[in-house]
């Protein structure tokens, strides 16, 4: 039986797992641990061998992956099958379209322009809706446009970052393939 150390549970309360989420897979293969989690719905699965890092975490995600090492991954899963708003944002200038998901779009419109993303200080949200399972919705409605996809670049906070969610088309277009992808779910 796997004990949570006090760094483990500081993870799992920042990031509002509740321990009902958790998963004991101690001594379980990780095609075992990985099934059970699937069919039970955990989040976290704990007392598995430690990852490479030199903490040697050992929090692993439904996909045997360290949560606590690549936080960004998890926080993408998470936000997977969660409730929130999925948007479509316009930037004139470049003339290009970026859907996204966002708590606040509002506030998303104001750091979109205020980091330049994609090289433009221009965007407007023009779309949004909430929905169950926003981050499957835009995974889907990206993969759905990806004809029209673009790269851009932007410095963040002295590094540059490279933008995956922009779209040439119209605004309508990724209004309606967003839409179209709810209807699905």
């Amino acid at each position: 039986m796997a004990k949570l150390t006090l760094p483990q549970a500081g993870f799992l309360i920042h990031h509002k797992i509740p321990l009902s989420k958790v998963f004991d897979a101690t001594g379980m293969k990780k095609e075992e641990y990985l099934k059970v989690m699937k069919d039970l719905g955990m989040t976290i699965a704990i007392g598995l061998n430690p990852c490479t890092a030199r903490e040697k975490h050992t929090l692993k995600d439904k996909y045997g992956h360290c949560v606590q090492c690549k936080t960004n991954n998890f926080a993408f899963q998470k936000r997977y099958n969660e409730l929130g708003f999925i948007y479509v944002a316009r930037s004139e200038s470049i003339g290009l379209t970026k859907i996204g998901t966002a708590k606040d779009t509002t506030q998303r419109e104001y750091s979109l322009n205020n980091f330049g993303y994609g090289g433009s200080s221009d965007w407007k949200i023009q779309f949004t809706k909430q929905c169950n399972k926003h981050g499957r919705i835009e995974f889907e409605a990206h993969q759905a446009l990806m004809t029209h996809n673009v790269h851009r670049s932007y410095w963040k906070q002295g590094s540059l970052i490279d933008c995956t969610e922009l779209f040439d088309c119209e605004v309508e277009l990724a209004i309606k393939t967003i839409e179209d992808t709810i209807l699905r779910y």
